[in-house]
C-alpha cells in the first residue's frame, strides 16, 4: 500500500497483519427518526468528518503487490490514477458571481429596489389579501369593532412599514427585547417606532399576517405539510434565482430555524447551538454566500418519490441542484448528503462533488478505514473512472475520507501537506454556516407561536442578505456595509406610511417633529393652505411654546401659518433661504 507523508514523498509500510471482517453500520435513511408527529430527532448527524477507528479496525491488511483494492460489496479502486490529464474540462470552466434579471435592468441599484427584487410586490399583496381575510375574521371577537382604530383593513403600504420596522428593530438587536421596549417613551425607546404606528396597531398586524387561503387550507395540507407559506416561499426561492448567476463553487448543507413551538415536522439536531427548529436544506454560492435555492424538510414522505432506490439525502440533494444542473458546476457536501451513488448521479447531470465519506459506506475498502498503525499526515487514494477517493490521517487511529468527481490525481498541497481534495472542502464547505450567521446578526425575528411567522422571519433575513449582495455585485452602485444598508432598506419601507401618517389631525406635537425629521417634510398636512385665514393679524398664542407660558405673537408662519413668537423663529437671508 502507497502513503503520502506531510511533505508529498512516498513510502511503503511494512508491517502486514492478517485481514479481519469490517462490521458495517446501518444506512442513511436511518439518520432520521420522527417522534409523536409532532418533531422528528436527527441524533446521527456527524458535522465532525475526522472518523475513529473500532477495535474490529485495528489491523488491516495492506497488499501492496496489487493494483486494485476492494470493498465489501466488491466496489474495486485502482491504486493510481486512471487518467493523465492534470486538469479536465470541468475544471476549467469558471463563471464570476453576476447579476441578471429585473435586477439586471436596474442602472443603479440602491437598497429598496435590490431587496424588491427578490420581495416582490407580487408577494407583497398576496400578504395583504389573506391578512385582511384574517383581520375581518377577528373583527367580531372584539365588543366594539367600530370604535377601534386598530381593527382596520391593512393596506400595500401600511405592510411596507411593519416590514420596514421589523428590519430595523434586527439592526437595533431585538430578537430578545419586546416591542413594548421599542415604544417606551422614557428615554429608552425608539422614535421611528411610535412615529411610524401605534404599538396596539403594529401587535395585531403580526397576530393577522397570514400568507395563504385558511379556507382550504386543511384540503392542501394534506398532500403538503408547508401549505401555509409554501406558495410564498416557492416564490421568493424563484425570484432568487432569477437575479442571480453563482460562481462555480456552490455548497448544499442544511439550516436550522430555531422554534419550539408546535410544527408537525420540528427536528431536533443535537449539533446545533439551537437544538429544536425547523430544518432547511440549503444550496448557497461557495463565493458570496448568496442562498440559491432552498426547501424545509417536512418528512420523509414528503420528499420526492424515490426514484432508481435513490436514498432521502441524495432525494434533498437532487432537488437542490437541479437549477444548476448542465453547467459543470461543483457541489460540496457533507457526510450526510455524501455517497458514490449521488456523485456519480451528479456527474451525469453535468456537476462534479467533493464531499466527506461516512466509514459506514460500503463502496469503501478496508484500507481507507481509520488504524492505529497509519503514520499521521498520510495519505491513500483510490480511483475509478469517474470518482476519487481518499484516506487522510490528520492525528494518531483518526482518518478522514472524501470523495471527488472533479479531482483524478495524487495531489498534495506542499504548504499544508494535505491531499488538495481535503483542501478544497475545507475551503467551500462552511458557506451554508457562514450565511447562517450573517442573517442572524441582524435577524428580524419576534416571539412568536405559529410556525409559519418563523419561516417568513427566515425570508425577511434571507431576502435582507441576498438584496445585499445583489447591490455589491452591481457596477456603478455605491459601497455600503451591510447595516447601513439594512437600516436604509428600513427606512425607505416607512416613508410612505410617516408621510401619510403626518396627515392626521390628532397627531401629538412630539410625534409630528419626529415625522418631520425623519421625511424633511414640512408639515405637509398645511402644506400650500390657499384659503384666508381668519385670525392673521390678531395676537394667538405661540404654538411652539409650552402652553403654560402662554406667550402671545402677531407673527405667523408664510407656510403653515401657525403662530410663532420671535423666541421660536430664525431670521434667514435670502441667500441662505
Amino acid at each position: 500500500m502507497i502513503y503520502f507523508n506531510s511533505n508529498g514523498k512516498m513510502f511503503e509500510e511494512l508491517n502486514i497483519e492478517p485481514i479481519v471482517e469490517i462490521l458495517y453500520e446501518s444506512s442513511d435513511d436511518e439518520d432520521e427518526t420522527e417522534v409523536d408527529q409532532e418533531f422528528a430527532i436527527e441524533s446521527e448527524y456527524d458535522t465532525n468528518s475526522e472518523q475513529s477507528a473500532s477495535s474490529d479496525e485495528e489491523s488491516i491488511d495492506n497488499d501492496n503487490d496489487t493494483l486494485f483494492m476492494s470493498s465489501k460489496n466488491k466496489h474495486k479502486w485502482n491504486n493510481k490514477p486512471i487518467k493523465d490529464e492534470c486538469t479536465l474540462k470541468h475544471n476549467t470552466i469558471s463563471y464570476s458571481p453576476e447579476i441578471c434579471g429585473p435586477a439586471k435592468e436596474h442602472t443603479v441599484l440602491n437598497p429598496e429596489l435590490a431587496w424588491r427584487c427578490l420581495f416582490t410586490d407580487e408577494i407583497l399583496y398576496v400578504i395583504v389579501k389573506y391578512t385582511n381575510q384574517e383581520i375581518n375574521r377577528r373583527k367580531g371577537k372584539y365588543l366594539c369593532p367600530n370604535e377601534a382604530s386598530f381593527l382596520s383593513e391593512t393596506n400595500y403600504q401600511e405592510i411596507r412599514a411593519v416590514l420596514g420596522l421589523l428590519y430595523l428593530a434586527g439592526v437595533f438587536k431585538t430578537i430578545h427585547e419586546s416591542l413594548e421596549d421599542l415604544y417606551a417613551n422614557d428615554g429608552t425607546g425608539r422614535d421611528i417606532f411610535p412615529a411610524t404606528m401605534t404599538l396596539k396597531r403594529l401587535i395585531f398586524l403580526l397576530s393577522c399576517l397570514r400568507f395563504d387561503d385558511k379556507k382550504t387550507r386543511e384540503e392542501r395540507k394534506r398532500t403538503n405539510k408547508f401549505a401555509a407559506i409554501s406558495e410564498l416561499f416557492e416564490q421568493f426561492i424563484l425570484n432568487c434565482q432569477t437575479n442571480y448567476s453563482s460562481s462555480e463553487y456552490l455548497t448544499i448543507d442544511e439550516m436550522l430555524i430555531a422554534f419550539e413551538g408546535k410544527c408537525p415536522f420540528k427536528m431536533y439536531l443535537p449539533s446545533k447551538l439551537n437544538k429544536y427548529g425547523i430544518r432547511m436544506m440549503v444550496l448557497a454560492d461557495a463565493k458570496t454566500h448568496y442562498l440559491i435555492n432552498a426547501h424545509v424538510y417536512t418528512g420523509k414522505q414528503d420528499v420526492l418519490k424515490r426514484k432508481k432506490n435513490f436514498s432521502v439525502p441524495m432525494q434533498h440533494a437532487l432537488k437542490l441542484v437541479h437549477p444548476v444542473e448542465k453547467t459543470n458546476r461543483n457541489i460540496t457536501g457533507n457526510n450526510w448528503f455524501s455517497s458514490i451513488e449521488l456523485a456519480d448521479e451528479l456527474k451525469n447531470r453535468g456537476i462534479t462533488y467533493v464531499g466527506t465519506m461516512k466509514k459506514d459506506k460500503k463502496q469503501i475498502p478496508p484500507q481507507f478505514l481509520p488504524q492505529k498503525k497509519k503514520v499521521i499526515g498520510s495519505s491513500v487514494f483510490g480511483f475509478n473512472e469517474q470518482t476519487t477517493l481518499v484516506s487522510y490521517t490528520p492525528r494518531k487511529n483518526k482518518s478522514v475520507i472524501l470523495l471527488s468527481t472533479m479531482h483524478h490525481t495524487q495531489s498534495i498541497d506542499n504548504e499544508s501537506g494535505k491531499p488538495e481534495i481535503l483542501h478544497f472542502y475545507n475551503m467551500t464547505k462552511d458557506t451554508v454556516d457562514k450565511l447562517e450567521q450573517d442573517i442572524s446578526k441582524y435577524s428580524t425575528v419576534q416571539s412568536t407561536k405559529w410556525w409559519p411567522m418563523v419561516i417568513f422571519f427566515a425570508i425577511m433575513d434571507i431576502a435582507a442578505f441576498n438584496a445585499y449582495i445583489l447591490q455589491t455585485n452591481k457596477e456603478n452602485s455605491e459601497s455600503i456595509t451591510r447595516r447601513d444598508f439594512i437600516i436604509s432598506l428600513g427606512k425607505s419601507l416607512i416613508q410612505s406610511e410617516l408621510k401619510r401618517r403626518s396627515l392626521e389631525k390628532e397627531l401629538p406635537r412630539e410625534l409630528r417633529h419626529t415625522i418631520v425629521k425623519l421625511t424633511g417634510v414640512c408639515n405637509p398636512r398645511n402644506e400650500a393652505r390657499d384659503e384666508p385665514v381668519d385670525w392673521i393679524g390678531k395676537r394667538r398664542r405661540c404654538q411652539s411654546c409650552p402652553r403654560g407660558s402662554d406667550r402671545k405673537t402677531g407673527t405667523y408662519c408664510e407656510i403653515c401659518k401657525k403662530p410663532l413668537c420671535a423666541g421660536c423663529t430664525k431670521r434667514i437671508c435670502p441667500g441662505c433661504f
